[in-house]
């Protein structure tokens, strides 16, 4: 029972000590957390900046890369539900295809190359995976599937989707 009691008293002559040492240096206290605080809020500013400066980077290479899908490459409807609206997928390491897929059934398909400005598809792609893997390492996490969407009959659009 002593022993308790004893205890108890340590702990209010603690915490008496911390109150006393809190309420001298409560300015100082105050004036660090502050620091702290616009310390951490100047880093994820700058986080943001990063991020959205990546982003403008791979949506303006991915509008490039799909111009050049859409008029270098054979492009066709879906052969199953014969849709228009495909999501880009893969150049081939030779340039010589590119594969994409149905948005609605996932049917796979690929493109013949049909000019010479496929090869510059080649490029496009490597620089967009080098600028998705930064985008990746810098933030620390992946919370965006990109996709890049286009039409057979036209028009291209950069659709990043929330997991």
């Amino acid at each position: 029972m002593f022993a308790a009691i004893g205890g108890v008293i340590v702990s209010v002559v603690a915490l008496v000590a911390l109150l006393s040492f809190v309420e001298a240096y409560a300015g100082y206290i105050i004036i660090a957390l502050a620091v702290l605080l616009a310390l951490w809020a100047a880093y994820r500013w700058q986080m943001s900046i990063e991020r959205r400066q990546l982003r403008s980077e791979i949506e303006k290479i991915a509008g490039e890369l799909l111009t050049i899908v859409r008029s270098a490459f054979q492009m066709e409807d879906c052969s199953r539900c014969h849709e228009s609206e495909m999501r880009f997928v893969s150049v081939s390491p030779n340039a010589r295809s590119v594969e994409y897929q149905c948005i609605h059934c996932g049917e796979t398909m690929y493109g013949k190359a049909c000019s010479a400005d496929a090869q510059k598809a080649k490029g496009l792609y490597q620089e967009l995976c080098a600028k998705g893997r930064q985008y990746i390492e810098h933030l620390g996490e992946y919370d965006q599937e990109m996709q890049m969407a286009f039409s057979s009959e036209g028009g291209v659009t950069f659709r990043p989707t929330e997991k």
